[in-house]
């Protein structure tokens, strides 16, 4: 199944949700020009601006490998400019350009993750910011899908899922660039999400229905497996 065909058949859902961290960068700086690397459906992006964060933003962009993805972004807002790109080369996205560069669970998804930090860093202005984060596990961890190698993954398309912090830091720490934070947490899965998707709901906004919401709450974790939450800055 190609990109496009996947997109297709499984839709990104939007809701205000967004990382404690980056919301937190966000209240403390004043940022110029963003990008979302991997934007997908666009979470990050329906967040931004729920919270009102894209009226101290003078450009937003998003970055996305498939059309198909990008289609549905103007219904966020008009004012968001979308360029189809792949996150490990960027050639469609200027240099030293962005201030405050985003990529949420997108670096375990692609087969070359050193290529897509050079990438990020390029596009990222002096002293700029770089939030990304991205799938940890413990080695017993386990999740129902496997991925094309044949083993268990949170995510079928995942190519890889960092077991160890040197698999990654070790690639951010050549490539000019400052770790300000590196943080875990621990995956807790909404059950209504995991219905919502096999039901196959049209409205990309049904999670912000009152009722969802409120459902939203009963969480369950997913044993062994982290969301691994990074911020870099540009040297």
């Amino acid at each position: 199944m190609n990109i496009e065909e996947y997109a297709k058949k499984h839709k990104h859902y939007l809701k205000d949700q967004m990382p404690d961290e980056l919301d937190k960068l966000f209240r403390d700086n004043s940022f110029s020009r963003f990008i979302d690397i991997g934007c997908g459906g666009g979470l990050i992006l329906y967040s931004l601006y729920k919270r009102g964060y894209d009226k101290k933003l003078k450009e937003i962009w998003g970055v996305d490998l498939s059309s198909e993805r990008l289609k549905g972004i103007s219904s966020i807002s008009a004012d968001i400019k979308t360029v189809q790109d792949d996150a490990q080369t960027l050639v469609n996205v200027p240099d030293n350009y962005f201030d405050i560069v985003v990529s949420t669970q997108v670096i375990e998804h692609v087969p070359d993750d050193g290529a897509m930090i050079n990438s990020l860093s390029r596009i990222t202005a002096q002293n700029g910011i770089i939030y990304i984060d991205t799938v940890f596990k413990k080695k017993w961890a386990w999740y129902f899908y496997k991925n094309q190698q044949g083993k268990y993954a949170l995510d079928p398309t995942h190519v890889r899922e960092y077991m160890n912090d040197s698999e990654l830091l070790s690639k951010l720490n050549i490539n000019n660039m400052e770790i300000l934070l590196s943080r875990k947490q621990i995956i807790l899965f909404p059950v209504v999400n995991f219905i919502v998707r096999r039901l196959k709901i049209k409205s990309t906004t049904i999670l912000e229905n009152p009722l969802i919401k409120l459902f939203s709450l009963i969480k369950v974790p997913v044993p062994g497996y982290y969301i691994w939450k990074i911020i870099l800055k540009k040297k």
